[in-house]
């Protein structure tokens, strides 16, 4: 759970609760890639997702599910 001030200080900056499940499913999906927040004058204007596919058919099938189906993925 996001402490209550962190979140307030978040949300002042343009930061919402969908940027933030964006970036915890990024985190469980990436093992090559980048994820950058691009601030413009104190305020969050724009999010760069960058992931690198793999080859596999296995961990394709898992990042996919994760992307289209909004499921739960685990390394």
């Amino acid at each position: 759970m996001l402490d209550a001030q962190v979140w307030e200080r978040l949300e002042l900056h343009g930061v919402t609760e969908e940027h933030l499940r964006m970036l915890a499913c990024a985190l469980e999906l990436q093992k090559n890639g980048s994820l950058a927040w691009h601030f413009a004058h104190g305020y969050l204007s724009q999010c760069d997702l960058r992931l690198v596919m793999p080859s596999k058919s296995y961990e394709l099938s898992r990042i996919s599910d994760a992307v289209l189906d909004g499921a739960n993925v685990r390394r």
